[in-house]
């Protein structure tokens, strides 16, 4: 696959997981348990990557779901559960749940098959405000 590979290449996935893997210091109701993680890696996707890939992998991070996400979101089929992890648009990070607009966040169901079209919808639907 080699669109997954220009989204989530092997170093990336490695360091998901150790992050997944790590508990963290700020647990508690409705806290995260871990801080945001960029999708975008220094020097490796440097290297790699155009200056576009690079550019759009900057704007976009994964988290945890908290209390606040997880409400019920019309065209879901399954549920938000607390700690869930999902993409999101970094700049928007702060927008309450209730105002968000379509493609700031997802929650994909399988990291690495999902992520390049999620990416891909969340540049097309919202980056460039199509």
């Amino acid at each position: 696959m080699a669109v997954t590979r220009k989204f989530v290449p092997s170093v990336v996935l490695e360091m998901f997981e150790l992050w997944e893997a790590d508990a963290g210091s700020e647990e508690g109701p409705g806290l995260p348990r871990r801080p945001p993680f960029p999708l975008y890696v220094p020097g490796i996707d440097d290297h790699n990557l155009s200056e576009y890939y690079c550019l759009v992998r900057q704007q976009i991070e994964f988290f945890e779901a908290t209390d606040q996400d997880v409400v019920k979101i019309g065209g879901r089929h399954k549920p938000i559960v607390l700690g869930q992890v999902g993409i999101r648009c970094r700049h928007c990070s702060s927008v309450h749940p209730g105002e968000r607009k379509s493609a700031q966040i997802y929650y994909p169901s399988d990291l690495e098959e999902s992520l390049p079209d999620l990416c891909r919808k969340m540049v097309n639907n919202h980056l460039l405000g199509n």
